[in-house]
């Protein structure tokens, strides 16, 4: 069977003492990961791999279909925040007309805040564990 590059980047087989069955896992960037038990054959593995090959488009169609978080926060930006999207805004504010974050459904950030934003959703989230 000849496979082109791109289909054999989407493929990884990794081999485990720990196995004890073949396994098919999708990695967040696209990738797929067969484990191949310390008894088990590559051959074996492509076959698991040809067995499954329904699920795993399934799989990679939801994954394609699931909203990305955003790698950088900037104005716009929708983020998770107590249970809901909310989009980070810009607002003028006050006789200086600094500008401000303001979280929808959650008040305003003033400039200084903003500094203390990754520390503040660190703490909300370790609040919201307890």
């Amino acid at each position: 069977m000849v496979e082109d590059e791109s289909r054999r980047a989407d493929l990884v087989f990794e081999r485990s003492a720990r196995a004890e069955r073949y396994r098919l896992t999708l990695r967040k960037d696209g990738v797929a990961v067969a484990v191949i038990p310390a008894r088990g054959t590559e051959r074996e593995a492509r076959a698991f791999v040809e067995q499954h090959r329904a699920w795993l488009e399934r799989a990679r169609a939801r994954q394609r279909a699931r909203p990305r978080a955003a790698t950088v926060w900037t104005v716009g930006t929708q983020v998770l925040w107590r249970g809901g999207l909310c989009e980070i805004r810009v607002a003028a504010g006050g006789e200086a007309l600094c500008q401000q974050l303001r979280w929808l459904h959650d008040g305003v950030l003033g400039p200084a805040a903003a500094a203390t934003l990754p520390a503040r959703i660190g703490q909300a989230r370790a609040e919201a564990r307890t």
